[in-house]
């Protein structure tokens, strides 16, 4: 998940053992609605810049062009 999620931006790592800083993660997000929402955001816009299926057609397809000419 580290490489899906920039901390901070668009959620909040934790060390999976850490039940102390997960619970204090889900604290700091419920008690600001307003960043919750800015990485609610920014999460949705970095699925569409990285993780979209045309995104990954269009780089393979810019390789493959390069491979070629």
């Amino acid at each position: 998940i580290q490489d899906q999620v920039v901390d901070g931006v668009t959620g909040i790592l934790v060390d999976p053992t850490d039940l102390d800083g997960f619970a204090a993660a889900i604290e700091s997000v419920l008690a600001d609605p307003d960043r919750a929402r800015q990485m609610g955001e920014a999460g949705r816009q970095r699925v569409i810049d990285h993780y979209l299926a045309i995104h990954r057609l269009r780089e393979y397809v810019d390789l493959v062009g390069s491979l070629l000419y």
